[in-house]
């Protein structure tokens, strides 16, 4: 943020990032389901880095959301731009929220579901991920 000659403070530059995500499997790795839940938890990393995913949470869009706000005191300023940051990340997350549910989803299990050992309810029926989705 910079102040202007009028004694207002603005957005001067776009440090917003868009953080990678990082795979995090809750499982002893020595489990005979680790290497299946791997590579279905690395299509999601795949889906938020160059894939289905890669057009959200864009730090670009949620800049030019920000870049003209001014107000007369800094911190007034930082909280507008932090709530209108968030309020970003709230409303892409409703967007992804639905795809995530079904073709993000269905990706993943394409990967993993041939991966032995099979889970019980692969062997009764495929899970059905067309739950409404509610805020």
């Amino acid at each position: 943020m910079l102040r202007n000659s009028d004694g207002t403070w603005r957005v001067s530059q776009n440090h917003l990032v868009r953080t990678q995500p990082i795979l995090s499997i809750h499982l002893d790795a020595a489990s005979q389901f680790y290497s299946k839940i791997s590579q279905h938890e690395n299509v999601h990393v795949a889906q938020f880095t160059s894939g289905l995913f890669a057009n959200y949470w864009a730090p670009a869009t949620a800049y030019a959301r920000v870049q003209s706000f001014t107000d007369t005191e800094d911190y007034r300023l930082l909280a507008r731009v932090n709530a209108d940051v968030t309020a970003y990340n709230q409303e892409q997350s409703a967007l992804a929220s639905p795809v995530m549910k079904t073709s993000g989803e269905s990706q993943a299990y394409d990967v993993s579901d041939p991966i032995q050992p099979q889970f019980f309810y692969q062997r009764s029926c495929r899970p059905a991920f067309q739950e409404k989705v509610t805020s």
